[in-house]
């Protein structure tokens, strides 16, 4: 009976969130992912929120590190309620876009939803995890408001920010809740404040908050995070030149030499830019696609990289 051994992960179970084209390698962020693994393991096991800020720069592997991370919880962990929410740059009613995005995927909203499909769909996911019933009748009209079904309360924004954290802490009454922030560079103040808030009030519920963002974020509010009691900071550098090359030889095995150091010299230590660099090859028809990465049908002289 042939035999194979697993060498990554590449797909939720079931086979959901796999990639379209082939996925590069994971490199270079073995370290990153570990400590994610073991934070969110605390987490759980001590029954405290807790904060991690992913800090770097444009395409440097952020949102992988998320993916592998997710990929992870899927796979492992027994049960935890994961929700991720990203901050668009523009755009109207934006300002808490994230957490409303997160709300609505754990309710199972779709985006072409009509009112009464997302009434009941909220309804439904309130009756799961709020069991007070004088709780519930205060936090539906804010999460209504929050979902832009209707206007929101006219109150403190304190009061706000209690229902909507109310939320998330009775989910984590039953399993840890993961939020991943993404982009909070382009977050107004209100959204870094509830996340602050959110750490802050539910120390003790197993909330793992982790805030993706460019250094630009921390030129504008350099104290983000500094009255989180437990908070960590990872700063995402540049790969490697031989981390560069693992990922390329994962994406194109049989590279020439000289494509390969061109490449990864232009990479300059930015994952998304030699992944770009292999899109634009697939694009000029001149890579096909095997079970274990592509092939180059095109000479070196062609490939404008070299």
């Amino acid at each position: 009976m042939p035999a194979w051994r697993a060498v990554a992960v590449v797909a939720r179970r079931g086979g959901s969130g796999r990639a379209a084209i082939l996925e590069p390698p994971f490199v270079g962020r073995d370290d990153e992912l570990r400590l994610l693994k073991d934070l969110f393991d605390a987490t759980a096991r001590e029954q405290k929120s807790r904060l991690v800020t992913v800090i770097g720069q444009a395409g440097i592997g952020k949102s992988r590190l998320a993916w592998e991370f997710e990929k992870y919880l899927d796979g492992v962990v027994d049960l935890a309620y994961w929700h991720e929410g990203r901050s668009p740059s523009y755009g109207e009613g934006i300002s808490y876009w994230a957490l409303a995005e997160m709300v609505r995927r754990r309710a199972g909203i779709a985006e072409g939803d009509d009112d009464a499909t997302i009434r009941r769909r909220l309804g439904a996911t309130l009756d799961e995890f709020i069991v007070d019933l004088a709780e519930r009748r205060w936090i539906e009209p804010r999460l209504s408001g929050l979902l832009g079904l209707a206007e929101l309360p006219t109150e403190g924004r304190e009061e706000l920010f209690a229902a909507w954290r109310t939320f998330f802490e009775r989910m984590a009454g039953v399993a840890p809740v993961v939020m991943v922030f993404s982009d909070l560079q382009w977050a107004d103040q209100g959204l870094l404040d509830f996340v602050e808030d959110l750490l802050r009030w539910a120390r003790t519920a197993p909330i793992f908050v982790v805030a993706s963002a460019r250094p630009e974020l921390l030129e504008r509010r350099p104290s983000f995070g500094e009255g989180v009691r437990t908070v960590t900071r990872l700063n995402l550098e540049p790969l490697s030149d031989e981390a560069m090359q693992q990922l390329l030889e994962g994406l194109l095995p049989g590279l020439p030499a000289a494509a390969l150091r061109s490449m990864v010299q232009r990479a300059e230590g930015i994952p998304l830019y030699a992944v770009e660099t292999v899109r634009m090859l697939l694009d000029r028809e001149m890579l096909v696609a095997g079970e274990s990465g592509y092939r180059l049908t095109a000479e070196l002289p062609q490939l404008g990289v070299a």
